[in-house]
């Protein structure tokens, strides 16, 4: 199992919170709602994260195009590769206000943030929710570790997602003395994204798209479908993209707004 400690670098700040169900979290917006709206992109309420699911379910926000929400609606849409990517398929819940856990808090309408909420499996999907058998013997502690790997790289997943911009914007930068580009052009080496990689230019060619749409409107995912790559795929690009100093990381939508 992973841990964003760990990481070699993380381009977000996280906070984990942990209170009671319901008054906790009131009791935290209250005391700290504008810190969360001026700060905070996106959020996860955790709960249920055990039992007999065979994947994680995750509810969208209400207002559903959050970087989670967005993150999560990819990988569910392409289960195998969210297997991948997470180790664990991916199924989406529509936002409800009329059950849940303490998502229904962070998005009622005077906030309306982008917290989804994530289940191995959902409160009230199992027999035993709220009785007397939700006992320790129903919950698995290997269940819950590999939920909780899961969300280390679904988050790390978040971050390839933010926004990027390019560096270099003004035409496209000299690649080849980067290791970039083939430093011959012929039919030879016509499938070589460079000297040493042989692969269709498919390593280029998302390089390329990567560069060009890295403009401050365009984020990671959309990056991601403009090349037809699953996000996952697009690690590689990202990070030799800045450690060539040709991309920089510029974050996710801040601060959190009031729209509805």
């Amino acid at each position: 199992m992973g841990s964003i400690a760990a990481w070699p670098r993380r381009r977000f700040p996280y906070r984990f919170v942990l209170h009671p169900e319901t008054i906790g979290s009131l009791c935290f917006l209250a005391n700290h709602g504008d810190h969360v709206r001026a700060r905070t992109t996106a959020g996860m309420v955790l709960n249920c994260t055990d039992g007999t699911g065979e994947g994680l379910s995750y509810k969208l926000s209400r207002r559903g195009d959050g970087l989670l929400d967005r993150v999560m609606s990819h990988l569910a849409q392409l289960p195998d590769q969210g297997r991948a990517d997470v180790g664990l398929p991916v199924t989406l819940r529509p936002f409800d206000p009329t059950g849940g856990s303490d998502e229904r808090q962070y998005n009622a309408p005077g906030f309306n943030f982008p917290f989804g909420q994530l289940a191995r499996t959902p409160p009230g999907a199992y027999a035993a929710y709220h009785t007397s058998l939700d006992t320790k013997e129903y919950m698995g502690i290997d269940t819950v570790l590999g939920t909780t790997c899961a969300l280390e790289r679904t988050l790390g997943l978040a971050e390839l997602s933010a926004h990027y911009i390019n560096l270099a914007p003004y035409g496209e930068p000299q690649l080849g003395r980067r290791d970039l580009y083939p430093n011959t052009n012929s039919r030879a080496n016509e499938g070589a994204s460079a000297d040493h990689v042989t692969d269709g230019r498919t390593f280029l060619n998302r390089v390329l798209y990567a560069l060009n749409y890295a403009d401050g409107s365009h984020d990671g995912l959309a990056i991601a479908a403009k090349c037809g790559a699953p996000i996952g795929q697009m690690r590689d690009v990202i990070e030799t993209l800045e450690r060539a100093q040709l991309l920089r990381f510029a974050g996710g939508p801040q601060p959190i707004d009031r729209e509805r």
